[in-house]
């Protein structure tokens, strides 16, 4: 697993983050890598990336929020907090595409089609 984050990332977060978290976080930046179609063996290359950073440090935020407030069982009075979290990350996992992460040619490519023309 490569390590997107740590716990002194989140140190002065408003929310208390424990290693768990950051372990889920970072397995979750490796599932979010696949899902895009980036191989395995880019990840060590990505893992400075402020953009996957900033999505690791989201999700551990969301899933202690989560975790906290949903095992106490007062997740309806929470409940704007897990959705401000929840929209947050799904905002930042948006935001990221290849382009973002540095992973395709930027050079614009002009490709030519044909179609038939009629009249009226």
């Amino acid at each position: 697993m490569i390590e997107f984050i740590t716990a002194d990332d989140l140190a002065d977060s408003s929310v208390s983050v424990d290693e768990k978290a950051v372990k889920r976080a970072n397995l979750y930046v490796e599932r979010f890598l696949s899902k895009l179609g980036v191989p395995a063996t880019l990840f060590p290359e990505l893992k400075d990336n402020p953009h996957l950073k900033e999505l690791a440090k989201v999700y551990a935020l969301y899933v202690s929020v989560v975790d906290y407030y949903t095992g106490n069982g007062n997740e309806s009075e929470y409940n704007e907090k897990i959705k401000a979290y929840k929209e947050l990350l799904k905002n930042t996992e948006d935001s990221i595409t290849l382009e973002a992460l540095g992973l395709t040619d930027t050079t614009p490519t002009t490709g030519y089609a044909s179609f038939p023309i009629r009249r009226g």
